[in-house]
């Protein structure tokens, strides 16, 4: 859902649980609104989660400073870093991911977890890592 603010847009989406490092580092794990952000050719204020609950509401995200819903809670990110400078490093790591995958780079590296509750343990190439390393 996109709403504008003085001519602005501000990206807010509602997803069941918001992981608070999950727009940074070179793998977001939950690109959707940074990629929104960062491949929009309309002016964006701010990208924010909306956490819906029976008599609560509350916004996690990032934004230009004096542009923000109320009551914003800010993302933890790495590297603090204004809107306008984390808008241009989703570029950059959304970019390179798509570039990697076109290329047909295919690393297996798994993150964390991933492979918990993975049915197709038979197709994966997991093995590949773990007999690299030993």
């Amino acid at each position: 859902m996109n709403r504008r603010t003085g001519g602005r847009s501000f990206s807010i989406t509602k997803p069941g649980v918001v992981k608070f490092n999950g727009w940074d580092g070179d793998r977001p794990d939950e690109p959707q609104l940074p990629l929104y952000c960062a491949t929009s050719d309309q002016p964006i204020a701010g990208a924010a989660f909306v956490l819906i609950r029976v008599g609560d509401l509350e916004f996690k995200g990032l934004a230009e400073p004096g542009i923000a819903p109320p009551g914003l809670k800010k993302m933890n990110m790495a590297i603090p870093r204004t809107f306008a400078e984390q808008r241009a490093e989703w570029k950059r790591v959304l970019e390179k991911l798509a570039d990697n995958f076109r290329a047909g780079h295919a690393q297996v590296d798994p993150k964390r977890g991933a492979c918990d509750y993975c049915g197709l343990k038979a197709l994966c190439r997991i093995r590949e890592l773990e007999n690299d390393r030993g």
